[in-house]
């Protein structure tokens, strides 16, 4: 089942069926091979990916992967899934003449946040990482709203190392949404390149 749904997959990743049936023989295999599953899997989410950006079904099973073949035999490694993710969000959206690419990134961004938030990355990193996207290209404005959303999260303790000139500890939310603000006003004034 697995070799035949994988060529049918490498073929068209968006046969939810057959992605429904690998995981019920995945279900079943799980027990006699652990080691072998995930990392074959995670192989083939990334080639029907590639092939298929935008597949709904190919990002989905990839998460679904990772929250039903990893146990505690398995040493993951999700630092190497979020430089997957930031090797796929370097491809700048305003290069590509495609415009269903912008689907591609939103996918990418919240299989991200899913990796983000399974694997407990501290929320200083993401931020830091939206920043640094938001550095690169003004206009993306899916990291706008990821930075949003991880703002919500900032621990008090965690304000200082935002805001480097304030004792820990004073600085509020509502200090660091003025200095995105201020992000904001910088690049509404600034030429695109």
């Amino acid at each position: 089942v697995l070799d035949l749904s994988e060529k049918v997959l490498l073929m068209n990743p968006e046969s939810y069926y057959t992605w429904n049936l690998r995981k019920l023989a995945l279900q079943r295999l799980k027990e006699w091979q652990p080691a072998e599953l995930l990392p074959k899997e995670l192989e083939l989410t990334l080639a029907t990916i590639k092939m298929n950006p935008k597949s709904y079904c190919a990002w989905y099973h990839r998460k679904w992967t990772i929250l039903n073949l990893i146990t505690a035999a398995h040493s993951f490694d999700w630092r190497h899934e979020l430089k997957l993710c930031g090797k796929l969000l370097d491809l700048d959206i305003r290069n590509c003449t495609n415009l269903e690419f912008y689907t591609y990134v939103v996918h990418c961004w919240n299989y991200r946040m899913f990796i983000s938030e399974h694997f407990k990355v501290p929320v200083k990193e993401d931020i830091d990482y939206t920043y640094s996207k938001i550095c690169q290209n003004f206009s993306n404005y899916t990291a706008w709203h990821h930075r949003a959303r991880l703002l919500e999260q900032v621990k008090k303790d965690d304000y200082d190392y935002y805001v480097k000139t304030i004792e820990a500890g004073t600085a509020s939310l509502y200090f660091l949404i003025i200095l995105d603000l201020g992000l904001c006003k910088s690049a509404y004034f600034t030429e695109p390149k």
